[in-house]
């Protein structure tokens, strides 16, 4: 219904996080660096914490898109 209306490509809300909407602040850009590092170091536990709505998720599923386009980080 929007997207015929409006003209959109795509749904314009959805209950996934799209990591292509991925915005990375400073402290977003670090705590990646940090998971990264914890994926390519095999370091067996990672724990990611933070407030809801903060991204944690889409971090995990951006992750895992580079991990499965690329092989590897």
């Amino acid at each position: 219904m929007y997207e015929k209306f409006y003209g959109l490509a795509a749904k314009p809300f959805s209950l996934l996080p799209d990591p292509k909407y991925l915005y990375l602040s400073q402290k977003h850009d670090v705590a990646m660096s940090m998971l990264e590092y914890a994926v390519s170091g095999d370091l067996g536990l990672s724990v990611v914490s933070g407030e809801g709505c903060s991204g944690k998720r889409t971090w995990i599923r951006q992750l895992n898109n580079q991990v499965e386009e690329t092989g590897t980080l």
